[in-house]
């Protein structure tokens, strides 16, 4: 029941509430340079874990420092986004997934992309503002296929790794029985 200049207006005036002194200032204290990348890499963030809101300010903090070491974000979540919809439904993304070209896909682009992957919750770009403090540059799917083990250095990742796809190959027999 609103024409489109009051909804801007509207909206213009939520933003401007939403964007305060105090997260202006933890944007920059991130290295962030405008709520609208703090916003894209929320909805990276919220689209690698919707369930475990713990696990938000650990992935914003292991993103954060992947940007600072200038590393390839890599977030499975980008990726998928760049197929749109052709990708419902699959439950294990495989490498010829990564391959696609699309300037979201931070498997081949450097930094963040160009915007949001989705609608992340305001919950969610606070994580982002408020971090954890933690080393961590890897992730990967907990046995279980809830939550994310964390690691620092690669032969930590890999372990995970492995872990993950021998219980991965037993879900998926089992599934298919």
């Amino acid at each position: 029941d609103t024409d489109a200049e009051s909804f801007v207006a509207f909206m213009a005036k939520e933003f401007k509430l939403f964007w305060n002194a105090e997260r202006i200032s933890k944007m920059k204290k991130i290295g962030m340079e405008s709520p609208s990348q703090v916003v894209t890499l929320a909805s990276m963030v919220y689209s690698e874990q919707e369930q475990m809101k713990e696990e938000w300010p650990v992935i914003a903090k292991l993103y954060l420092n992947r940007l600072d070491k200038s590393m390839k974000l890599q977030s499975d979540p980008t990726f998928k986004f760049c197929w749109g919809s052709e990708l419902d439904g699959v439950e294990r993304l495989l490498f010829i997934h990564r391959n696609i070209n699309c300037a979201y896909n931070t498997y081949k682009i450097d930094g963040l992309p160009p915007g949001p992957i989705c609608i992340a919750p305001g919950a969610v770009i606070d994580a982002v503002l408020n971090p954890s403090n933690v080393e961590y540059l890897f992730m990967c799917g907990k046995p279980g296929g809830v939550g994310h083990n964390f690691a620092t250095t690669n032969a930590e990742h890999d372990r995970n790794v492995a872990e993950y796809k021998v219980w991965l190959k037993k879900y998926l027999a089992n599934k298919n029985k």
